[in-house]
């Protein structure tokens, strides 16, 4: 669904993103988007920020308020920092400038589309990453890497869980499980770290932690568990 109060704004993105093979709908207000949503069959958001009533960020809130886990694409033509930083805490995976670059906004929602992968593992120690993945993907996990917060947020593949190193070379992984539940807050989080006082001041509803060295038994049971949760209904 597409949200703008320049109908025929939300209606030329609409028709570029069918043109790849989305069924779309448009909607005019956050209230009239909700109102959509409502009624079932919306399974991603595109949404200007300055709408006439509620904004887009306060769209983004009352759809997590109400449960709803769908990625929601924030678009303005207004692109200060503060506009950017209220989109992001509020839970778009993309903030797009207008004039919206389509063929970023095809290619976002092309990764969005994708069969989620199970875990997105950030770890900035790039043999550990790998010697993880490599466990996890044997026992059956697909996973998607990162290095670091900027590049972890950066990703567009939907994933029901992420196991994040509590320290990386530019942020913490608190500061990336924040974003993530923000985006979607059933995602299940693992904290790991080879410092146990990290743990400490990792303070987020409802995640577990592990210590480095890792057990990969236990990794592996701590993301089959996961994705066992999410499957329950």
């Amino acid at each position: 669904m597409v949200v703008d109060d320049q109908v025929a704004l939300a209606e030329n993105i609409a028709e570029v993103l069918q043109g790849v093979g989305f069924q779309t709908d448009v909607a005019a207000s956050a209230e009239e988007a909700l109102a959509r949503v409502a009624r079932g069959g919306i399974t991603a958001v595109v949404t200007d920020f300055k709408l006439p009533g509620a904004t887009g960020a306060q769209l983004i809130e009352e759809l997590r308020r109400r449960g709803e886990r769908m990625p929601v694409l924030m678009m303005s033509a207004y692109t200060d920092e503060g506009t950017i930083d209220r989109s992001r805490a509020a839970g778009a995976w993309l903030f797009l400038p207008k004039p919206v670059p389509l063929s970023t906004l095809v290619d976002t929602f092309e990764s969005l589309a994708r069969q989620p992968a199970t875990a997105l593992l950030v770890e900035d120690e790039e043999a550990l990453a790998q010697n993880l993945a490599e466990v996890l993907n044997q026992a059956g996990h697909e996973v998607v890497v990162s290095h670091t917060a900027a590049d972890a947020l950066a990703q567009r593949r939907r994933v029901q869980a992420a196991v994040l190193d509590v320290r990386l070379p530019d942020g913490t992984g608190l500061e990336v499980a924040r974003q993530l539940r923000a985006r979607d807050p059933a995602i299940q989080i693992l904290f790991i770290s080879g410092y146990p006082q990290d743990f400490g001041g990792a303070q987020l509803p409802d995640v577990a932690a592990l210590a480095k060295p890792l057990d990969p038994s236990q990794l592996i049971s701590w993301v089959q568990l996961a994705v066992t949760r999410l499957a329950r209904p």
